[in-house]
């Protein structure tokens, strides 16, 4: 086992506060979007006004990604976390330090939540989902690794550091 082991939990916990707070904002504006959508000011005013449908579109929208970001917490929640060797492959709920172009990130692979950013030991921790292109390439490697990637056209260079 490795005996410098993040305290994932503390990581989960960090990610799930992050997200409540998304949806809580979601539902604040759509709960707005919707009060606006009924109000007395929003009726149409002739046949091709569409105000009102436009706002109850746009709440609908957002109380659905509020829906969504509860399913990531709830997968999130229930997500095993495992501690990895040295040597171990990178695999769902590793983190890994990782050099892009020589610049140094943390990526926690996760399968939900992929593109968030949260602060831990004092790093900003990137998820990365285990189906995105980078989540790809780095399921199986081992500390040590290197491989290229094209991202947004641009080939990045990868190395993995350490896999915990």
């Amino acid at each position: 086992m490795n005996t410098d082991s993040p305290d994932k939990s503390a990581l989960r916990d960090a990610v799930l506060a992050l997200l409540a707070h998304d949806a809580a904002e979601m539902k604040a504006a759509a709960d707005t979007t919707r009060q606006g959508a009924v109000h007395e000011e929003s009726r149409s005013e002739h046949d091709k006004d569409t105000r009102s449908l436009e706002a109850s579109y746009l709440a609908r929208g957002q109380a659905e990604r509020t829906v969504a970001i509860g399913a990531t917490m709830t997968r999130m929640r229930v997500m095993p976390l495992v501690d990895f060797d040295e040597d171990d492959p990178v695999a769902l709920s590793a983190l890994v330090d990782v050099r892009v172009d020589d610049e140094p990130r943390r990526l926690f692979v996760v399968s939900e939540g992929g593109g968030l950013r949260v602060r831990f030991e004092g790093v900003e921790v990137l998820l990365i989902t285990t189906a995105s292109p980078v989540g790809k390439a780095l399921l199986g490697r081992v500390a040590g690794d290197e491989f290229t990637l094209v991202v947004g056209g641009k080939a990045r260079a990868y190395i993995i550091e350490r896999v915990r």
